[in-house]
């Protein structure tokens, strides 16, 4: 092998080794510690200055105790004062650094400012500088932790001498105290850094322990509130070893006995100048000062300002214990889908100025209810329930051309003041459920309180509760025709009200309905009643009225609506049960009369399917009136309508849901009905599935007339095979007229429909064909028809039904629902009332009633009349005058469509009828005064002729003889006083054949002669006729 090259390796070898060595030198000089360092303490945390997570600018500001008769948190008050060190005793060659196991030092005091009342091992930790100083743990263990810990106090009169702050002679010294503080632990005292990787420069300064002081000072009594503290640099142990006087290493350079001071104590030192504050003192390594304030108190911002939509905070016990946001937080389910929450942003402060309060928590009572700080002071940024803050300062820290003071060395630290703690509430629905994962239904709507509680041991009053009421609203029920909504729609309607201003100006409303909403401002639905009044330039509002235009308590929504969210200027939700057309009505100001036209824009896309909108000018719509889905479209697709006539400051909205719904009962056979809503589909076939073959029926211009697509207000005849009750589904018909619902009816009968609610009659009402010719009249009754009683004429017209017209000429249909009492029913009453009833009942309980006005000839029968005729197979019963009263002597009766026998009873009479065949003059009964019942047997008898005889005046008497006779009858006749008399014979079919009297005739009795010889076979009727009696007697003609 070759010399050379084994010479060659040894040397590369070598040189590797030696590079390795210098490399480990360097990182062993560069990453750990040259030797070991005696530890230091410090009160303010910090080598040369202080921890600005614990003292901002570098001074301990207390608060006083207070007197616990004024104010709940008041009493003794206490603060933990942390020592701090730095342990670097760690051993480095040639240095042995032998474990700590016991230390003692000594910690002067004013005793006029401060009592000590314990020593603890546990206490806050506080990360960060200001103004983000978070509050990391409230019970971190310190160096000590674990370790056997005696205490002592006793006065010091080298209080503040030692250090040079004052001189010997100076009084304040025998205020001074101290508390001496030993430990010892079989567990040696932990190091705060790590030696492996760095040097003593990197190690921290951790709290040793916490002394506990109760605060005894006052502001303002003698120098007590600011004072020194003082770790005394004349006795601090370690293990045996005094290492204020002694060299752990006698003899070494670089551990001189006694020590400089700065290897003992750390922190801020400075000597005043005499040009800084008098906050500005003298201080020393070892030493922070005590500045005793009085307490401060918790306070909330903004305050408000009047308007109930804005965040504000209002004092609600005026004591400051209790606050309240004084609007809802509000959170739509539609609206803020998107942001899962709702939040209101207010602000946490203190007053007066020149206070502090520190370890303040803050703590929510509900799962929904949440918070969160924001902005440049941020110590709780995410959200919770429950949270720390170090501190909030008001007027203390920040620089002196403010409130504030320099810091503890004359900096003008903090630069800033503590900023306002911007504090974000949040609801949260998802902690309304159990299963916080998911959005809660509706049934969750509804309103929430709960309450956020500030806690701080220095505050003046404390706990303090904020309360926060939560609203989750329910969306109304109205959604798009298949259009899913999105962030920037809510459920329910819109509109826009836009003026025409240089700059135009707009607002939106919103409108709909829910479950348990009402006409006033339900704030379960978003909605709020406006507390000031209306703007004076452009607004546009949703108010509340009733029947009478003015709302319920009108005075406490007379400014109109709002909406909690904001998103619109007004909401107005009304109740989903409520059967009846729904009224909005909005108020606005254009700004000006320059300021119109005024626009009003929505999308038809929104209103529900069948739903009907009407929009019209708050008098009835006499001076516009418009369907919104026909209205004028847009290129967009939207439509409007325009208002140029600046006296217009209000409008009104007619909604009819497509929800509601009647039940009609039906017979068996022919029914008379009409629509009692809109249904979706009018074919007869959908809405009446079990009609019978026969197509409906309407009677007009005199004719009937088959129609198979239903029409509201029109009446139809329907047959059906059984008895039933069906339900109709549909949209609430309140109103019909010729611009709404338009029904053409002609001069004499027509057949008319209803509305959904029941009216008067005298709501009937009809209008002109055009501008050219006048509203018809209506010259009869308004009758219905009963399957199983044929007409009736009533005085209310009720859903479901049909009706019979009579009208002098050719128009529209008009009826509105807006009930009063008919005048007309009640005149028509007193004149039946007064009437013998004539009931025509058939076998088959099938029944009418008629009236016999008993001689009185002075009423008019024509207001009686009846319907036409219905078909032969209807049942049916009138007079022959086509009258449900007759006036006459002789009445003719009328009946069809019976099953025989067929019974006439007749009640409330005081004359005596006879009831005979027309044709034949057969007698087929006779009835008395009072009441009676005749039964006509024979099938072919389908009329009858009512004789009346008024046999209740007294002394009247009439006979005929003989009887029967072949030629003259002696017709004798007895009369109580001289009066006027016809005595006259008819014919059984009441046709006149002779006048025996007619002129005035004395008191007794009269003879007068019939001679038959002149006319045919029969029956023939004489009647006599006396004032107000009259008597009828038979006379048979025989050959």
């Amino acid at each position: 092998m070759n010399k050379g090259y084994i010479l060659q390796r040894v040397l590369r070898k070598a040189l590797v080794f030696a590079m390795l060595a210098v490399t480990l030198l360097a990182i062993d000089m560069q990453a750990q510690i040259i030797r070991p360092e005696i530890p230091r303490l410090s009160l303010t945390g910090n080598e040369g200055g202080y921890n600005q997570a614990f003292y901002p600018d570098g001074r301990m500001w207390v608060t006083a105790s207070g007197d616990p008769s004024l104010y709940n948190n008041n009493g003794p008050r206490y603060i933990l004062v942390p020592v701090f060190m730095k342990n670097c005793w760690a051993s480095k060659s040639p240095y042995t650094a032998a474990p700590i196991y016991s230390f003692n030092f000594k910690l002067q005091y004013d005793s006029t400012a401060l009592k000590p009342v314990g020593v603890l091992t546990r206490g806050p930790w506080l990360e960060g500088s200001h103004p983000n100083v978070r509050y990391v743990k409230g019970d971190s263990a310190s160096l000590a932790d674990g370790w056997q810990i005696t205490w002592d106090e006793a006065r010091d009169t080298t209080y503040q001498v030692q250090s040079g702050l004052i001189t010997t002679t100076n009084p304040n010294k025998y205020r001074g105290k101290r508390v001496r503080i030993a430990a010892q632990s079989p567990r040696p005292l932990p190091l705060t850094g790590d030696p492996r990787n760095q040097d003593c420069n990197g190690f921290s300064y951790m709290p040793l322990l916490y002394v506990r002081f109760e605060v005894v000072g006052r502001p303002g009594l003698g120098v007590s509130d600011v004072t020194p503290m003082i770790i005394t640099p004349d006795s601090i142990y370690y293990n045996k070893l005094n290492a204020a006087l002694e060299s752990p290493f006698p003899g070494d350079i670089n551990y001189p006995a006694p020590p400089p001071l700065d290897k003992v104590l750390a922190g801020i030192d400075y000597d005043r100048l005499g040009f800084e504050p008098a906050a500005v003192n003298n201080i020393r390594k070892g030493m922070i000062y005590v500045h005793v304030r009085e307490a401060g108190r918790f306070d909330f911002l903004p305050k408000p300002t009047g308007n109930p939509n804005e965040v504000s905070v209002v004092n609600v016990d005026d004591k400051d214990t209790l606050f309240q946001l004084r609007r809802v937080v509000p959170f739509d389910p539609i609206l803020q889908q998107s942001l899962g929450q709702a939040r209101a942003g207010i602000q946490v402060t203190l007053k007066p100025d020149g206070v502090r309060a520190t370890n303040v928590t803050i703590e929510s009572d509900a799962p929904w209810l949440k918070f969160q700080t924001k902005g440049t002071k941020n110590p709780i940024p995410a959200p919770t329930r429950f949270g720390r803050i170090a501190y909030i300062d008001k007027g203390i820290l920040g620089p002196p051309t403010g409130l504030g003071y320099p810091d503890a060395q004359n900096a003008n630290l903090p630069a800033a003041i503590d900023p306002l703690l911007n504090l974000d509430i949040i609801c949260d629905p998802a902690g309304l459920t159990d299963d916080p994962g998911n959005t809660p239904a509706v049934d969750y709507a509804g309103r929430y309180v709960g309450y956020i509680t500030f806690k701080s041991d220095v505050a003046d009053i404390a706990p303090v509760r904020l309360k926060v009421v939560f609203l989750y609203i329910r969306t109304p029920d109205e959604a798009y025709d298949g259009v899913p909504p999105g962030d920037d729609w809510a459920k329910g309607m819109q509109i826009i009200v836009r003026n025409s201003a240089p700059i135009p100006q707009s607002s939106k409303l919103m409108f709909g309905t829910g479950y348990r909403a009402t006409r006033a401002a339900d704030s379960l639905f978003g909605e709020f009643a406006y507390d000031v009044a209306a703007p004076s330039g452009f607004y546009a509002r949703w108010f509340a009225i009733d029947s009478a235009g003015l709302g319920p308590n009108y005075f406490e929504w007379s400014n109109g609506l709002g909406d909690f969210t904001g998103v619109f200027s007004s909401r107005d939700v009304r109740d989903i049960t409520e059967e009846k057309t729904l009224i909005y009505r909005c108020r606005f100001n254009a700004g000006g009369s320059n300021n119109y036209p005024v626009v009003i824009t929505w999308d038809p896309n929104q209103f529900p399917a069948g739903a009907q909108l009407y929009l019209r000018d708050i008098d009835n719509g006499k001076l516009f009136g418009l369907d919104m889905r026909t209205a004028t479209q847009n290129p967009d697709g939207t439509r409007s309508y325009t208002i140029r006539d600046e006296k217009i400051t209000a409008f009104d909205i007619e909604y009819t849901p497509a929800r509601a719904t009647r039940t009609s009962d039906l017979e068996k056979g022919w029914n008379f009905v009409s629509l009692p809503v809109r249904p979706s589909n009018n074919d007869y076939r959908q809405v009446y599935p079990n009609a019978q073959g026969t197509t409906p029926i309407k009677f007009s211009m005199d004719i009937y007339q088959a129609e198979e697509q239903l029409r509201v207000g029109t009446g139809y005849f329907i047959r059906f095979p059984r008895k039933e009750t069906i339900t109709i589904s549909g949209i609430l018909v309140t109103r019909i007229d010729k611009d709404l619902y338009p029904v053409h009816v002609y001069g004499g009968w027509n057949t008319v429909g209803s509305l959904s609610v029941p009216v008067t009659v005298d709501k009937m009402d009809f209008q002109a064909l055009n501008n050219q010719t006048p509203a018809p009249q209506r010259l009869s009754g308004v009758f219905t028809y009963l399957t199983n009683q044929g007409y009736r004429e009533v005085s209310q017209i009720d859903p479901g039904k049909g009706y019979f017209v009579k009208l002098n000429g050719e128009g529209f249909y008009k009826i509105q629902a807006d009930v009063t009492k008919s005048s007309e029913g009640v005149t028509k009453g007193d004149v039946l009332a007064s009437c013998a009833s004539v009931t025509v009942r058939d076998n088959s309980e099938r029944e009418n009633v008629l009236f016999l006005t008993e001689g009185r000839n002075n009423i008019d029968v024509n207001q009686f009349e009846l319907p036409p005729t219905p078909p032969m197979d209807w049942f049916d019963a009138r007079f022959s005058n086509n009258s449900y009263v007759e006036s006459g002597d002789n009445a003719t009766l009328r009946f069809q469509g019976v099953t025989y026998p067929v019974s006439l009873t007749f009640n409330n009479n005081k004359a005596t009828y006879t009831v005979v065949e027309p044709l034949t003059g057969n007698v087929i009964g006779q009835v008395n005064n009072g009441n009676g019942k005749v039964v006509i047997n024979n099938e072919r008898i389908s009329n009858v002729r009512i004789l009346v005889s008024n046999t209740e005046a007294g002394n009247y008497d009439i006979t005929a003889s003989p009887n029967p006779t072949v030629g003259v009858a002696h017709v004798s006749f007895t009369l109580p006083e001289t009066q006027n008399v016809t005595v006259k014979v008819f014919n059984t079919m009441g046709q006149e054949i002779a006048t025996l009297v007619n002129g005035v005739v004395s008191k007794g009795s009269t003879t007068v002669d019939f001679d038959g010889s002149n006319v045919a076979e029969g029956t023939y009727l004489v009647k006599l006729v006396a004032g107000d009696f009259v008597a009828v007697r038979k006379v048979n003609i025989v050959r």
